[in-house]
């Protein structure tokens, strides 16, 4: 399952764990806001601190009211200035504005992966390709009470391995040269958020949202990037107790500040199955799940937001059945905890830039994207 995070029209909600200043009145947060203007409309116009895409002016300021929609007025109105005055300078990009893919490499995927890139950011999100080396960064989410314990633990990993494996190997059958890094100690994080569970279990949940978005916006992507030498970083969310799993691929939007905060493509993969509660949730979920942050929709049902029409998902179940975006389970409803048996059909290989859709393209027009493994 994937979600669209939708843009806030509020920051905060009253229930949000993070606000610390419970008393500040109405008027005080006006008058912080407009303080906050004039500095802000000052960085705008100096090209520096928010504004020069460094994360810790983003936090100096990040938990007052209001902040993330001011910031995103100004980002737009400094690269206005800076493209009417003809001045880079005042341009604002955020990180990761640079293009680090080897466009020699195999599968063709990579073809026309400088277009559509905008406030420095490209459209196919943090997990760009599904191809050469690709990092999944493993974070396990402690809210309160609800921990994991050293099996649990030990079964996410084996369950990533699988998955990764599997892509591996699907990859080669395709022509298409794949490793994926994962299960790294400098890769795993742990992360305190009380009342994120119950938070990730609606339907959608800003507060869920922002609160994984904004912690993954503190980690160094560049930094992962440069290390492992890729430009496809995966997230990983690690949910305890049980629920059903579900994506947060991005979508540009084009205001700058909120897909920057959204840029980080992340899976939330909960420990154990919602229909099984007694059981974990099964490796061919994990590698569902992942696939969705590089391009891959649900097959299984109608979705207009990806253009996939019922006729579609029919055709898919009557055609390819053992689709992974159509069903992660076994022919008899059970799940597989040793190995994924599943299999991808053009309509997923194409979605993931795996293949060129060929006669599907043909008979589904609407589901053929401008920019490859990128939602739109």
């Amino acid at each position: 399952m994937r979600y669209n995070i939708p843009m806030k029209t509020e920051r905060f909600s009253a229930s949000d764990h993070r606000i610390a200043q419970h008393g500040i009145r109405s008027s005080a947060g006006k008058r912080a806001a407009a303080l906050l203007l004039c500095l802000l409309m000052a960085l705008s116009l100096s090209g520096c601190g928010i504004f020069s895409g460094d994360p810790v002016g983003l936090e100096r300021f990040s938990d007052l009211p209001g902040v993330r929609q001011i910031e995103s007025f100004f980002e737009a109105l400094n690269r206005g200035f800076g493209e009417l005055l003809g001045n880079d300078d005042l341009i604002y990009y955020a990180d990761g504005d640079k293009d680090r893919t080897d466009t020699s490499g195999t599968g063709g995927i990579r073809k026309g992966t400088d277009e559509g890139w905008q406030n420095g950011l490209s459209p196919q999100g943090s997990a760009r390709f599904l191809q050469d080396d690709v990092v999944l960064v493993s974070v396990y989410l402690i809210d309160g009470s609800n921990d994991f314990t050293d099996d649990e633990i030990s079964y996410t990993k084996e369950a990533v391995d699988i998955a990764a494996e599997w892509m591996e190997q699907k990859a080669a059958e395709n022509g298409v040269s794949l490793n994926v890094i994962c299960n790294e100690p400098s890769l795993t994080y742990e992360f305190e958020a009380e009342g994120m569970l119950k938070e990730s279990r609606k339907e959608i949940s800003l507060t869920y949202a922002d609160t994984i978005g904004e912690f993954l916006y503190t980690l160094d992507l560049n930094a992962i990037k440069e290390t492992y030498d890729t430009d496809s970083v995966g997230f990983l969310i690690f949910l305890p107790g049980e629920g059903t799993s579900f994506a947060y691929p991005y979508t540009p939007t084009g205001n700058a500040g909120w897909d920057t905060i959204s840029y980080h493509e992340f899976a939330n993969l909960y420990m154990y199955d919602e229909s099984a509660p007694d059981e974990y949730e099964n490796p061919a979920t994990y590698a569902h799940e992942i696939l969705h942050l590089f391009g891959a929709c649900d097959l299984y049902q109608e979705t207009k937001v990806d253009n996939i029409s019922q006729e579609l998902s029919d055709y898919v179940a009557d055609t390819y059945p053992d689709e992974i975006m159509y069903y992660t389970y076994e022919d008899d409803n059970t799940s597989n905890f040793e190995e994924i048996t599943k299999d991808m059909s053009p309509v997923t290989l194409y979605f993931i830039g795996w293949g060129d859709g060929g006669a599907m393209i043909e008979q589904f027009p609407e589901i053929k994207r401008k920019y490859p493994c990128a939602f739109e």
